[in-house]
């Protein structure tokens, strides 16, 4: 994940689903939930409405791997609108 972030500063958006797969699996759970949420809008730009639930609920999960703040529950909320969102547009 590193690597890419910095191979590619200025491309991040291009990458967003191998950074978001890495980070899950290397637990920077941080940046997973930033990753995965980026990922899902971007499959949801696609129509790609059940690749993003996925990727929301897996951002979800990543939230309870970081300590409860004001801006992690304001990324919890963001998140269920998200994937609320993306559960309407698959039916």
């Amino acid at each position: 994940m590193e690597t890419i972030e910095r191979l590619y500063p200025d491309r991040l958006a291009a990458h967003i689903e191998w950074l978001a797969d890495h980070a899950v699996r290397g637990e920077v759970w941080g940046k997973a939930v930033t990753y995965l949420r980026q990922a899902g809008a971007q499959a949801m730009t696609r129509s790609a409405n059940l690749e993003a639930v996925r990727l929301f609920e897996q951002g979800l999960g990543a939230l309870e791997h970081v300590p409860q703040t004001s801006e992690v529950l304001g990324q919890a909320v963001d998140l269920r609108f998200d994937l609320r969102n993306a559960l309407f547009g698959a039916g």
